[in-house]
Formats: C-alpha cells, sequence, structure tokens
C-alpha cells in the first residue's frame, strides 16, 4: 500500500511537470518558411535558427544567409541526425526588418522555449527598427507579417507574449495594430479594462516598469490610423471592436502540407529525458512522500500503542 501510494504521487507529479510544448522541426520550419514567402514581397527576411538540444551546452546555429551552412545543407540533402526531428530545450529565431530599398533597417527577434515566458511558448524578446526609419509604419508592417507567418507556418504556435518597457513610448501603438492585447497581471489574461489599454497606446512613458502584451492565434488586427493615435475616445471604439471580433470563431485560411519526413520522438524517449532533466524535482517529491509514509506510521504506531495502554 505504501508503495502504491509513492508511485501514484511520483507519476502524478511527472503528469504535471510533463505538459512539454511541441516543437517543429527546424527542418520543417525551413521548409514551411520558403513555400510561405514565394510570391510574397515580404519587409522580413530570416536570417538565423538558433537551438539548444539536450542542454545549455549544446548550441548550434543555424545561418541562412550562408548556403554552406551545414545544417542548412543537412536540411536540403535530408541527412540531419535524428535528434533535430525532436525537442530542443530552447530554439531562437532572428529576422531582419527590411527597408524600401531591401537592406536590414532592424531586427526581430523571438525565443522559443519549452517552458513558458508570460504564459507563452513564444517570446518576442526584441523589436527594434532603426531611429531615422520610425515613424514610417516599418516596424507595424514588419511585425504584422512575422505574427502571420509564423501562425501559417507551425501549428503549434498558440499564443504570442512581450513586453512593452516604460522607455519606449509608442511600442504599444505598433504592438497594438499588430493584434496585442495588454495582459492583465493578476489573471495573465486579456485585459478588460479597456480605458488603461487605451492609456498605455497613447503613451507608455506613464506608466510604471513595464506591461506584457499577448496576441492568442487568430487575433484580429486593432486598426489605429496615424490620424486617430492620440485620439482616446477612438481608439476606446476600435479596441471594442476588436474586442468583439476575437470573441467570434476564426477559421484558419491558409494551411501548408506537411512534411512525410517528421520523425516523431518515442514516448519512451521523452518520458526518459523529461524524467532524467527533472531528476532533482522527482528526488524531493520522492523524499516528500518517504516523509509523509515515515509520519503516518509513527502516528498510527503511537495511537496505537497508547490504547493498548489504555
Amino acid at each position: 500500500m505504501q508503495k502504491f501510494f509513492v508511485f501514484t504521487v511520483l507519476f502524478l507529479s511527472l503528469i504535471v511537470r510533463v505538459q512539454a510544448h511541441t516543437f517543429l522541426p527546424t527542418s520543417d520550419f525551413i521548409e514551411g518558411y520558403e513555400t510561405y514567402i514565394k510570391g510574397k514581397n515580404l519587409s522580413i527576411s530570416l536570417v538565423r535558427i538558433g537551438a539548444y538540444y539536450g542542454g545549455y551546452d549544446d548550441y548550434e546555429r543555424l545561418d541562412y544567409t550562408n548556403p554552406k551552412d551545414p545544417i542548412l545543407l543537412g536540411i536540403r540533402n535530408n541527412s540531419l541526425p535524428e535528434r533535430y526531428s525532436h525537442t530542443f530545450l530552447c530554439r531562437d529565431f532572428k529576422f531582419d526588418i527590411l527597408g524600401p530599398d531591401n537592406k536590414a533597417v532592424g531586427k526581430i527577434i523571438l525565443q522559443e522555449a519549452e517552458a513558458k515566458t508570460y504564459d507563452s511558448f513564444f517570446y518576442i524578446t526584441n523589436v527594434n527598427v532603426a531611429r531615422k526609419h520610425q515613424g514610417k509604419g516599418v516596424g507595424t508592417r514588419a511585425l504584422k507579417e512575422f505574427i502571420h507567418l509564423f501562425e501559417a507556418i507551425n501549428p503549434h504556435c498558440k499564443r504570442f507574449s512581450l513586453v512593452v518597457y516604460s522607455e519606449n513610448q509608442k511600442a504599444a501603438l505598433v504592438y497594438a495594430r499588430a493584434g496585442f492585447w495588454l495582459s492583465d497581471c493578476r489573471t495573465g489574461k486579456k485585459t478588460k479594462d479597456i480605458s488603461s489599454f487605451a492609456d498605455i497606446i497613447l503613451d507608455q512613458t506613464q506608466t510604471n516598469y513595464f506591461k506584457v502584451m499577448i496576441r492568442e492565434r487568430g487575433d484580429a488586427l486593432i486598426a489605429i490610423p496615424s490620424a486617430y493615435k492620440d485620439d482616446k475616445q477612438e481608439i476606446i471604439t476600435r479596441l471594442l471592436a476588436a474586442q468583439e471580433a476575437n470573441q467570434k470563431p476564426v477559421v484558419v485560411a491558409e494551411k501548408l502540407p506537411k512534411r512525410d519526413t517528421q520523425v516523431a520522438e518515442p514516448f519512451c524517449h521523452k518520458v526518459t529525458r523529461l524524467m532524467f532533466r527533472n531528476f532533482k524535482f522527482l528526488s524531493r517529491s520522492l523524499w516528500t512522500c518517504k516523509e509523509y509514509v515515515r509520519i503516518t506510521l509513527s502516528t498510527s504506531a503511537a495511537v496505537a500503542t497508547t490504547e493498548a495502554l489504555a
């Protein structure tokens, strides 16, 4: 009975911890990216994909701008090791933002990890546009295209998160136009305080510290024309319209074909890997269970002794 109790607790603990993120294989992402960009005049361009496999000392980088990159050649020749089809600890994507002359004027960096950042596996760590190109809609267009690209390529991409710092006056306006919504710090869900959201869009520097913004898959863009970017009442009206649109069922129009070469990680491998990675947690759980059983038995024995003496 004691062993059954211990193993039951450990099994339930493992289930709670093993709700891991599913990573789209890098080879699938590259194929999806190249299929998606055909015939499109995008203002973003993939630069690199970096990934940690198995540990933070095992980092590999795919340079998409180098046709002779060994990982890229392995993808093209379908000769990558099997581990490239399995789960990573963390993966980062860097895209250049292109100006009218197709030269880089900024960058977007996204981190995809097995652990959530602000309740999302997809955390945008950097959206940067050179100062002389700001205020021209370059960043807004690039971020919209970036979001649509990831949602079209990766079926596991359900939610994005990012942080707006108080030093960046109009960043919230750019993110809102791309469909990002202010997050309620207490619940992690979209805020219902439309007035406060509008204040942040008007001037992010009026807030303390930083604010988290989130976007669910398929969320509507928030149309805020430049003519109304300083009109709070108009911004509120448009936020309410976007809120209503987000509550309606979303139909995904574009789906990319799946690769036949995708290799799924065997279940036993996944469990073994996660058990090894969470060894300390499991050890603490086992110790806690043993202490619980020991205290329970000691208490039972003491009660039985007391009853016998009585």
